[in-house]
């Protein structure tokens, strides 16, 4: 009975530890706009990207993003963070490593956490590179977006992923051989 008792008094405690542990996480979504489309090879396009928490009063003080292109698309840039209505976020880059397939930026925000916000947008654009289908996708194992409390690490709730289809011809390729110069 003993044992019983102690282990439903276990089972209690752990079951509320891990409920509060749950519930006092903040939760941030990444959302795209176009999610959709078609595009042609050699046609770029831009696509919104959102950074939002989940609570309008947990503000984002650093992105650290990675999103990787597959398919017939390619990442061509990626601006900076900015903040819909307020003009004065200051961020300092610490990463920017854009490649034709994936690209990590990193940034961390310099104002005060009264002068931070729950929501930023970034625009990717992309490149239509061959036939056929693509997609833009966030590497959540790699992406971490921080709030302002120290150690506050915001848990990424949902996410988007962009599919494409891209029509036409990739271009023709061109070979360059050099010969010696005969005197």
């Amino acid at each position: 009975v003993a044992i019983i008792a102690g282990s439903l008094f276990m089972w209690q405690y752990v079951n509320d530890f891990l409920s509060k542990s749950r519930a006092a996480v903040d939760k941030i979504s990444i959302t795209m706009s176009p999610k959709s489309g078609s595009l042609g090879v050699n046609e770029d396009k831009v696509i919104d990207l959102f950074i939002q928490s989940d609570n309008d009063d947990k503000k984002i003080s650093g992105v650290d993003l990675t999103i990787s292109a597959e398919g017939g698309v390619s990442i061509l840039s990626l601006t900076a963070p900015a903040s819909p209505g307020n003009t004065n976020l200051k961020a300092s880059q610490i990463i920017s490593d854009i490649k034709e397939k994936q690209a990590h930026v990193a940034y961390v925000f310099t104002n005060p956490s009264s002068e931070l916000s729950p929501i930023l947008q970034m625009q990717l654009k992309i490149k239509g590179s061959s036939p056929g289908s693509g997609k833009i996708v966030i590497d959540k194992i790699k992406t971490e977006i921080a709030g302002t409390t120290t150690g506050n690490v915001f848990e990424l709730g949902s996410f988007d992923e962009a599919g494409f289809s891209i029509s036409g011809q990739a271009g023709p390729s061109v070979t360059l051989k050099i010969l010696p110069k005969h005197i």
